[in-house]
């Protein structure tokens, strides 16, 4: 009874430790997230900048011709693998350019595609390098979106977002409670002669989001564990009270008898 008694105290106090501690582990864990999404974010640039000085523009539609015909499609990860397709860099190398995780995910060599969970950025296609028109603030890799629209997930880098701009600069942009990054107090994505589109506007078209990896229900899951963590320690609790409750009417008992 109170070895039992004793085993439960400690996975109580061990869980209430893991819910008190978590948030802190995982608030550190997105900032560093943060930093590596940035520091890829920037390496991508080179790969891309190479490809559009041979080929006249970034990977778009124009260009997913001949050999890169098949790098067409509704996400990202169709038009980021013409640069592994064209040669731009090697096959080993493109997870840790753009996936969310620095490891190899098992592509086969040579195939230049990225599979569902491949691709950490959405993409913005059809755009060049135009120094007469300022388009190069404009941006081309987006970061963390929620792939609806032109909406960013507050939750994966504590309210920023990570923005790859023509330029090659990486700016990390607040997010609104809507879901919109904010540029010079205004959304990112507004038309206007101030703005970075200007009065032609931003084509919604063009924008391409990654193949998604994982159904709805478990990223909702991932919210989920401190409360699932805070009904442990509650109902190991009320396990405590009531082994000492009946421990107690024991005693009781064999005093009577």
């Amino acid at each position: 009874m109170k070895l039992l008694k004793i085993c439960l105290i400690v996975l109580s106090a061990g869980l209430l430790f893991l819910w008190l501690v978590t948030p802190t582990v995982l608030k550190s864990k997105k900032y560093s997230a943060l930093a590596t999404k940035v520091y890829y974010a920037k390496q991508l640039h080179l790969a891309l900048f190479e490809f559009e000085q041979d080929h006249g523009m970034f990977p778009g539609d124009a260009t997913a011709v001949g050999e890169l015909a098949a790098f067409r499609g509704d996400h990202s990860n169709d038009y980021l693998g013409q640069l592994i397709a064209a040669g731009y860099y090697e096959d080993s190398g493109k997870c840790q350019f753009v996936s969310n995780s620095s490891s190899h995910l098992g592509i086969a060599p040579g195939s230049g595609k990225f599979e569902a969970g491949e691709c950490g950025f959405s993409y913005i296609k059809n755009q060049k390098i135009d120094y007469d028109d300022g388009s190069t603030s404009r941006p081309l890799l987006l970061a963390s979106m929620t792939g609806e629209g032109t909406k960013f997930d507050p939750k994966a880098y504590r309210g920023r977002s990570v923005v790859l701009r023509i330029d090659g600069s990486v700016k990390q942009l607040r997010i609104d409670p809507s879901g919109e990054a904010v540029l010079k107090n205004k959304s990112l994505f507004d038309s206007g002669e101030d703005t970075i589109w200007g009065e032609r506007g931003f084509d919604s078209a063009s924008l391409v989001h990654p193949m998604p990896c994982r159904p709805d229900w478990v990223q909702r899951a991932r919210g989920w564990w401190k409360w699932f963590g805070l009904l442990a320690v509650f109902l190991a609790f009320a396990l405590i009270c009531w082994w000492q409750r009946r421990g107690k009417s024991e005693k009781k008992s064999t005093k009577s008898e």
